[in-house]
């Protein structure tokens, strides 16, 4: 017989999130195809939502210096 109960990582002590340097599959459908935002990414599938894995530092954001007008 089939289980088609949701799998829940939770449980398992594995948080699902997407991982820049992994391959994602995705946990709904198992595809590998996202659309990558700032702060989560989406399957282009079936649209499951995954937060991004923080890593700690802000690389992605820019640093900007102010100049001195000449």
């Amino acid at each position: 017989m089939l289980d088609t109960r949701a799998y829940d990582g939770t449980k398992q002590g594995y948080r699902l999130v997407y991982r820049p340097s992994k391959v994602n599959c995705c946990p709904g459908c198992g595809h590998t195809n996202w659309y990558v935002g700032r702060s989560s990414a989406e399957c282009a599938f079936c649209a499951t939502a995954l937060p991004l894995q923080q890593t700690g530092g802000a690389d992605y954001l820019t640093d900007f210096t102010a100049r001195a007008a000449a």
